[in-house]
């Protein structure tokens, strides 16, 4: 049976020069004879490569959000806008950087338009389908 070992892990090259995760472990009898040993190598590549193209997928959207010719605004659960592109700018004349961090309905919807604002958030938020909900913005 098993009664000793010692387990080693490590992030080391691989044979074709990329990352890989190495875990090596040993077993011994009681004579402190080795019984057997375990290796497991983990490829880093796949998910490196997985977060890289995950990187660029956010970065592409980004760029599209940004030069889209139609007003973006993105807010927050708590209704905080996070995403204010270009157009939104133009249209508005509020610039991305006045508009972020700056609460939606308080500070870019008329006052008499506020409560059926909120109310459409809320339900969009809880996954209620919205469409053809028309509102003011303030400029």
């Amino acid at each position: 049976g098993v009664v000793g070992g010692f387990a080693f892990g490590a992030a080391a090259p691989s044979s074709i020069g990329q990352s890989m995760h190495a875990f090596l472990a040993s077993s011994t009898d009681v004579g402190e004879t080795v019984e057997g040993v375990l290796y497991v190598g983990q490829d880093l590549a796949g998910p490196r490569r997985e977060r890289l193209e995950a990187e660029a997928a956010v970065q592409d959207l980004a760029r599209l959000v940004s030069t889209l010719n139609a007003p973006i605004i993105g807010l927050d659960s708590k209704g905080v806008v996070n995403e204010w592109n270009r157009r939104a700018a133009l249209l508005t004349g509020f610039s991305d950087q006045e508009a972020i961090r700056k609460s939606f309905v308080r500070d870019f919807i008329p006052e008499d338009f506020a409560d059926s604002v909120q109310t459409m958030l809320t339900q969009a938020l809880a996954g209620q389908d919205i469409t053809n909900y028309e509102f003011p913005l303030l400029t």
